[in-house]
This record gives structure tokens, C-alpha cells and sequence, in this order.
């Protein structure tokens, strides 16, 4: 889905449905194009076109001096970019997860082999 390129991805757009919601564990790898797929999923009508998306929010910049080496994060326009996106996104971590979860309890059940199994021993 992460590819809007792919039938899936195509298919998952034209549904028809009031509400919409994408659980996944897999994070989007830092890369524009899978997070506007993903948008494009949950709002076809609004992330039409990924170019102007990728526009907005290019983050990265290559550094001005001549040296290639590095690469300027523009935290202003970072900021900006995740202030927009907390109403698209909730990311929880297992730790902020595991917190919520009852503690864990073991229950042993005995329960004795039918005869048949008793047979095959």
C-alpha cells in the first residue's frame, strides 16, 4: 500500500467508505512518496498529486558550502511538517503500548490424553 503504484494501492483508493483508518507496524521509511500513499489512502479526494506534496515538505537540502558530505535538516520546516501531519498520524511506541497492557498471567488447565492418545504412547 505503500506503493502507489500497485494495484492494491489503486483498489484501497476507490473504495468507498465514510471513515478510514490504516493500522500497520511497519513505519513509513523516510520517504515522501510512501507517506503521500498512504494519505492517499485515507484521503484520495485531497492527495491528488504527489508533487506538490513532495515540494511542501522537502526537508533535506544539500549543504551550500560545495561540501557533499552533508546534509542540512531544515528544523523549522521539520517542525511545521510534523505539527501537520499529528492529525493524519498516531505513533505509539511498544514501550507507551506495553504500559497500558494488564500484566501478564499464567493459567495452568491439566488436561488428560484421550484414549486413543494414551494408545499411542
Amino acid at each position: 500500500m505503500k506503493n502507489s503504484e500497485t494495484r492494491v494501492h489503486f483498489v484501497a483508493s476507490k473504495l468507498r467508505s465514510e471513515h478510514r483508518l490504516i493500522l500497520t507496524g511497519t513505519p513509513v521509511q523516510n520517504n515522501l512518496k510512501e507517506l503521500w500513499a498512504l494519505l492517499k489512502i485515507l484521503h484520495p479526494d485531497y492527495f491528488t498529486d504527489s508533487e506538490p506534496f513532495e515540494k511542501a515538505f522537502e526537508l533535506n537540502s544539500i549543504a551550500k558550502d560545495g561540501n557533499k558530505s552533508g546534509i542540512i535538516i531544515d528544523e523549522d520546516l521539520l517542525s511545521k511538517a510534523h505539527y501537520l501531519m499529528r492529525v493524519f498520524v498516531l505513533q505509539r511506541t511498544k514501550e507507551m503500548v506495553e504500559k497500558l497492557m494488564p500484566p501478564k498471567t499464567e493459567i495452568k488447565v491439566p488436561c488428560p490424553l484421550a484414549p486413543c492418545q494414551v494408545l499411542a504412547v
